[in-house]
This record gives C-alpha cells, structure tokens and sequence, in this order.
C-alpha cells in the first residue's frame, strides 16, 4: 500500500505507455505457464497447489530477468495470505488473471520506481528493453523523468519514501527474534496492546511470513477470560485489552466462543449507559473501541446498541472553551462515532461546526497538533485526515503537506526504537499512526492526495498535469488496489 498513490501518479502521467507495458509483460509470462492454467474448476487445496506450481515457473523467468529472488519470495507469499479465494477464484485462470496478474504488475512497477530514484532496478529495465518488453516512449520518458528528478531536491525526499521498506523491514526483522518474545510478556495489557499495534506495522508492510505469531495466537485462543476484560485506562494509543484480543484473533483466523463475547459486549453497553451521563464525551475512546469490537463480531453495529449512546447532550458540553481543552484526536473520534453510528444528523449541526474550529485552529502546514499549544502529533495528524476524507472536505487541505514530517517521524521512531519488555509505547505508536496516515494518503483515491504525494516526490511537471484532470480514470488501475473505507478506516483490495 505504500507506493499505491505513486502507481497511480504514473498511470494518470504515462497514461497509454504504461498499459502497454502492462499488456507486454502479462503475454510474454503467460506464455511460461500456459501449460498450468485452465478455466476447469478446482477445489481450494488444488488451487493453491497450482498456486505453487505457478510461482516456481515464474520466479525462475523473473530472476533472469535480474530481480532479487529474496524480494520475488516476499512478494509471491502474500498471495498465501489472501482470503478470498473462494469467492473469486475458482479456477486455475481465475488465479492467474485476478491475483497473479496484479502482482506481477505491481512488482514491474515497483522496478520502475527503484529505477526513477536511482537506487536499483537498471539491469532489469534494460533486459526488458531488449526483449522489447518495455515500450520505447516508456523507456525515453522514464529517463527523462530520472534525469529530473536527480537534479532536483526532491531526489532526496524521493528516495527517504522508497527508503521505507528497507529501513522499517530491516529494522523489524532484524529484532524478528526480540518481537517473538514480546508475546510472552506477563503483563496482559502490554502484551496485547503492543503486539496489536506491532502487528498493525507488520501488516502494513506486508511482513507477516517474515514472523511467527504461535505464542499469541495460543494466549489469546486459550486465556479468553483473561483478556476479554477492560482495560484500566484507555487511550486512543492504549486501546481495550478486548478489542486487541478480537481484532488480533480476527486477523489471525483464530475461533473463538463467539456467544461469550457476544454477551461481555452487552455487559459493557450496559455499563457505559449505566456509569455515565453523556457517554459520547465522558467516555469517547472506551466507546470507540466499544463500536470497533462490535464491527468486527457483528459485522455492524447493533442498533440497540445506539439509541442510549446518542442521549440528548447539555449545550455546555459543545461551548468552545470545553472542546479546547480536549485532545484534537478525541475531537475526531467524536466525529468519526457519528458515522460509524451512522447518525450524523443526531448531533446538530452547529455542534460538528464548534469541533471542526476547534481541531482546525490546531492544524499547519506540516501537521496537527494535539493541543493548541503542543508538539505536531501522528495520531493526532490521522484522525484529522481521516475526519475530512470521511466528509468529502480534503479540499481544505490542499495547501498542506504532511509527508516529510510523516516520513521523518517513521525515521526518527524506528532509530530509537528498542523491542524490549519495557518497550517506549509511545515510540511504537508514533510509527503506527504515521503508517496509518501513508495509508490513508495512498488509498482514500482523490486528486487531492494525489497531489500531494506529487508535490513532495515529483517534478512540477507531473503534479500539475495530475491537478489538471477532472474525474480519476479506473480503467488503467491493473495491479493490486486498496480502497479505505470511509466509517471504519479498513483497507479493503477491490477485485
């Protein structure tokens, strides 16, 4: 998901060259594994089998094309993560032409980026151009596009972007043995809140082969009473030890008694109405985390659930001088429970107007602060993009560019980052709110993210012709894409 909003500025740039170039590899690799697809239809084990059979044929063609056989092995495991082969893929065809296709597309594209920022990928472009894989004009323009770049500034924001993957997957499977262990911390809120959001990273760099999550998956698959418990204290950095449990367990496919957990949900809608005069702003996050839990075991929100959640609230609560003193991502989240309620004309309308000038005030060019007078903060940076994507009003911050403070934020975590018991939370937090907002910039699909992933990465040339479109294309979309949803923020692959 990291280079989906550069795949998509290359598509809106090159246009027709790239769906060329798509076309010219995806008939020259069929032809080494003509002999295995069919459209007969084929049982799940059968399809991964020839899922196997598959990625050994292609690997072989792709390492003499000079691609890195540690990178194709990385690349190629994802497939095994996909879930949705039974609904999608029913035949060997079916395989090839909906998840195979796309990665492969997905990785020769990945080769034109390392290429255009000089890092690697020059002998591979080349052995495509002698096999006449890579149109002419496509080649020439690339290097133009190179030779910009590297005398320009922005070569050095280029290349800390590509850089990422390196740095954090470097960083992550170095300490692969370190992380393990964190599973077995005694503590059960450390254990389940770090590991939630040390999977979170993982997840977002597609990391999960590289790791063996046996230990927690066992704790949570046979401690349920343990950890469906509430959490002492919650914040939006340190959710519900019982929402970490569900999410973790939904993720890693783990069954779990489903009527328990259906009723200690009960039990904590009842409490909440029960202990609190206006839940919403007494006990935003508990009710964030709350609603999220419910997504997940429901797949909705019950709407018993919604009726005493949204009480008629004093006047005072909403007064200007009250939201000051609120953290800016509590401010959101306010806002975000509305849509996940799917209410938003229970709160009035004057009342969203106070907590948008709020959190407004608090936003600058290089992020959002959490207090009027704090430290720019990530996650308080991503509740506020996820805010104004979820109301269709990016538009207001279109003179903004968060990317360098986002990227440098990553950077500056993962140098201090120690994956110990007494592990800094805040530090891992950091780098998970700030993968969160790269998420949202690459994938929520609009001309103003678009823009500015442009603006940071590219030359002037290419931003003002994205700038310049009306509708964004869906035709020349030919490899693996996300779409975030805009109430729960899940990334979901569109087929």
């Amino acid at each position: 998901m990291l280079f989906q909003g550069i795949f998509r500025i290359l598509d809106l740039y090159f246009e027709e060259e790239l769906l060329s170039y798509y076309d010219k590899i995806d008939r020259y690799l069929r032809k080494s594994v003509i002999s295995l697809l069919s459209d007969d239809n084929l049982k799940e084990i059968e399809i991964l089998h020839i899922l196997a059979d598959i990625i050994n044929v292609l690997t072989h063609e792709l390492i003499n094309f000079g691609i890195d056989p540690e990178y194709l092995s990385n690349k190629f495991q994802e497939l095994y993560f996909e879930s949705q082969y039974r609904e999608n893929v029913q035949t060997s065809l079916d395989l090839f032409n909906l998840k195979i296709i796309p990665l492969l597309n997905e990785i020769f594209l990945e080769i034109l980026i390392f290429y255009i920022g000089g890092i690697n990928g020059s002998k591979t472009i080349l052995k495509l151009k002698n096999l006449k894989l890579i149109p002419l004009d496509l080649f020439l323009n690339l290097n133009k596009l190179k030779e910009d770049l590297s005398a320009s500034e922005k070569i050095e924001h280029f290349q800390k972007y590509i850089g990422l993957i390196d740095s954090v997957c470097g960083k992550f499977c170095e300490n692969k043995i370190n992380i393990e262990r964190l599973e077995d911390i005694e503590k059960i809120e450390i254990k389940l809140q770090l590991m939630y959001l040390l999977y979170r990273i993982i997840d977002f760099f597609n990391l999960q082969n590289n790791f063996n999550f046996t230990h927690i998956r066992t704790f949570i698959k046979n401690n349920l009473n343990k950890w469906l418990i509430r959490t002492p204290i919650v914040t939006l950095t340190s959710p519900e030890i019982y929402y970490c449990g569900i999410f973790m367990a939904n993720e890693l496919n783990i069954n779990l008694d489903q009527e328990k957990i259906q009723n200690f949900l009960d039990e904590i809608y009842d409490s909440i109405i029960e202990e609190t005069y206006t839940p919403l702003i007494e006990e935003t996050d508990q009710i964030y985390y709350f609603l999220k839990a419910c997504e997940i075991v429901y797949d909705y929100i019950e709407p018993s659930f919604v009726e005493e959640l949204i009480k008629e609230e004093e006047e005072e609560f909403y007064a200007i001088d009250n939201l000051k003193l609120m953290e800016t991502s509590k401010l959101a989240v306010i806002i975000k429970i509305y849509a996940l309620l799917n209410l938003p004309e229970k709160l009035e309308i004057k009342n969203i107007e106070r907590i948008l000038s709020v959190i407004h005030e608090r936003i600058n060019k290089n992020g959002v602060k959490q207090f009027p007078n704090g430290p720019l903060s990530s996650e308080a940076t991503y509740y506020t993009l996820f805010i104004h994507y979820m109301r269709d009003s990016l538009k207001v911050l279109e003179n903004t560019n968060y990317l360098e403070s986002i990227i440098q934020k990553i950077y500056t975590n993962l140098m201090f980052l120690k994956f110990t018991e007494d592990v800094n939370f805040d530090l891992v937090s950091e780098i998970f709110y700030s993968c969160e907002s790269l998420k949202l910039l690459n994938c929520i699909e609009t001309k103003e993210t678009l823009v500015q992933l442009s603006k940071y990465l590219f030359p002037d040339y290419i931003t003002n012709k994205i700038a310049r479109i009306g509708t964004l294309p869906k035709n020349n979309i030919k490899y693996r894409y996300f779409k975030i949803d805009k109430k729960t923020g899940r990334s979901k692959e569109i087929i």
